[in-house]
């Protein structure tokens, strides 16, 4: 299965009239949010699949979540060292100010044509009771 999975993404990657070549992202979101069961086994597909050229992933996580003190504080040497072989690069997005949040909210309420259903208490409400984290509240 990895081969063949291999040979279409290398072969979708590179096909002709598509300079530079091709990438194909996949994007696993929420993972601090699953069972280590669930963390592993995500990890150990993706694995499989580092080296095939044309491929990529983007793992959307809470870091400190996965580390040594989160949940997967119960890791040997040899598991920690495979951790920081998945998680190869990663890129930091600060906490929204209160202004930020705000703004966000503001931003994706007119976006999807709800804006003038939002004043400025609820948008505050809002704001504060998502801890100024979008992923954190069902309300976005």
């Amino acid at each position: 299965m990895r081969g063949a999975i291999g040979d279409l993404v290398q072969e979708w990657s590179q096909t002709e009239g598509f300079p530079p070549r091709r990438l194909l992202v996949v994007f696993i979101d929420d993972l601090d949010r699953c069972s280590e069961e669930t963390v592993l086994a995500v990890c150990e597909a993706v694995r499989v699949y580092l080296d095939v050229p044309g491929l990529a992933f983007v793992i959307g996580c809470d870091r400190s979540a996965l580390a040594p003190n989160g949940l997967l504080r119960d890791l040997s040497p040899a598991a920690s060292a495979f951790m920081e072989k998945i998680f190869q690069t990663s890129c930091r997005i600060p906490v929204a100010d209160q202004q930020g949040g705000r703004e966000y909210i503001r931003r994706c309420a007119r976006t999807v044509g709800v804006d003038q259903l939002l004043d400025e208490r609820l948008t505050t409400m809002l704001a504060e009771r998502s801890a100024h984290n979008p992923a954190a509240s069902s309300v976005w």
